[in-house]
């Protein structure tokens, strides 16, 4: 397990653009857009996104056991890439439509300094309250993923 900073925790909860990653037996790749996540006390990492939307990409992360996730920060390009493992299933808090919905906003406040209208934030979270599902991890590692000469590089 690797020792989530504060600072990458409030980095990853605030209105960034977030999509996961993992594979099938195959090492065929799958994908999920996350819609919002929380940080727990203990530093496990719980994504939201469309359940109906990413049947395939739940199905390989709970079985491989594999995941990654990368957080954009829309304003400064500034990106971080977390994997890990220890995958499940988590109950959906009542919180967390609030969440989901506090992140679109957020977003929204990212990108419409850039030109984007503030529609493209609730295009681009489009989800279906019913359809809500969280999956969690442990960190195993946080890469640097900003474009640049560091890309790549383990950060913890």
């Amino acid at each position: 397990m690797t020792c989530l900073s504060k600072e990458f925790a409030d980095f990853i909860q605030q209105g960034v653009a977030a999509a996961a990653s993992s594979c099938n037996a195959e090492l065929l790749p799958s994908m999920a857009r996350v819609v919002a996540c929380r940080v727990a006390a203990d530093q496990r990492i719980t994504i939201l996104l469309s359940r109906n939307l990413n049947p395939v990409f739940i199905q390989d992360a709970l079985t491989q056991q594999k995941i990654a996730v990368v957080f954009c920060l829309p304003s400064s390009e500034r990106a971080i890439q977390i994997k890990g493992g220890a995958i499940r299933q988590e109950s959906v808090l009542p919180t967390d439509w609030v969440l989901v919905q506090q992140h679109e906003q957020d977003f929204a406040d990212q990108i419409t300094p850039k030109g984007y209208p503030r529609e493209f934030a609730t295009i681009y979270h489009h989800i279906v309250e019913s359809n809500l599902y969280a999956l969690s991890f442990v960190a195993n590692g946080v890469f640097e993923q900003t474009p640049g000469p560091q890309a790549g590089q383990c950060l913890v």
